[in-house]
C-alpha cells in the first residue's frame, strides 16, 4: 500500500545500489519503474525466517525444480502515462531479462486496475496470501 513512508527514497537508493531497479523512459523522462529481488524469505517472511512458509509459497505457485524465483516489487507508472501499455512493457522487459524464472509478487487487493493488468498478462492470482506484511495482499505468480 502506497503512503508517505512507502516507498521511501532510501528504498529506491537500495534498489539502484543493488542493480535491482528497472525503469521505463519516454521522451527523456522516467515514467515507470519496477524492482526485483530473489530471496523469498527475506521479502515475504522476514520476521519468522520460515523455510516451511517459503516451501508452501513455492508449492502454491507450482514452482518447478529447476525454476528460480524472481520477486517483483513496486510497479509504478506515472499517472499521466497510465493507460498507454507502459506497465505491460516494463513487465515484459523484466520477463525477458529473467527467462525460465518464476515471477512472484504481492499486490494490494483494491488495486483493480493493476490486478486486471496482471491477469491479462498471464499472471495467476492465488488469492489473499499470509505474507508477513501489514494488511491483506494477493499473491500473483507466472512461469516465464
Amino acid at each position: 500500500m502506497w503512503n508517505d513512508r512507502y516507498p521511501s527514497k532510501e528504498l529506491f537508493k537500495e534498489d539502484v545500489d543493488n542493480d535491482a531497479l528497472y525503469v521505463y523512459v519516454d521522451n527523456g523522462a522516467i515514467v515507470a519503474s519496477i524492482a526485483v529481488s530473489f530471496d523469498i524469505i527475506d521479502e515475504f517472511f522476514y520476521y519468522s525466517k520460515s523455510k516451511e512458509k517459503e516451501a508452501l509459497l513455492l508449492k502454491t505457485c507450482e514452482a518447478k525444480a529447476d525454476e528460480k524465483p524472481v520477486i517483483l516489487h513496486r510497479l509504478m507508472v506515472d499517472p499521466s502515462s497510465q493507460g498507454k501499455g507502459i506497465g505491460a512493457k516494463i513487465l515484459s522487459a523484466v520477463k525477458e531479462a529473467y527467462p525460465n524464472h518464476l515471477m512472484i509478487f504481492a499486490s494490494y487487493p483494491k488495486n483493480d486496475t493493476a490486478n486486471n493488468l496482471y491477469r491479462r498478462l498471464g499472471y495467476h492470482n492465488d488469492g489473499v496470501y499470509p505474507f508477513e506484511y501489514e494488511g491483506e495482499w494477493l499473491l500473483f505468480h507466472a512461469h516465464f
